[in-house]
């Protein structure tokens, strides 16, 4: 696994999904492949302040930094 301050937040994701298919934790409810990773992770836009507005949304930094 890479150190988690070289990984751009796409690989951090990737490495977290793939992470998740192998370990099949608790809350695991179906793999994801690698193809429909990169398919949603492609159309993935950060929500704007209307999407946000009214709704309990929180961002949290798991980068470590």
């Amino acid at each position: 696994m890479a150190s988690r301050e070289a990984l751009s937040p796409a690989k951090l994701r990737r490495e977290r999904v793939e992470q998740r298919n192998r370990e099949k934790g608790e809350t695991f409810s179906m793999v994801v492949p690698p193809d429909m990773f990169e398919l949603a992770s492609d159309m993935w836009e950060p929500p704007e302040e209307p999407e946000r507005s009214g709704r309990d949304m929180r961002f949290i930094d798991t980068t470590g930094g």
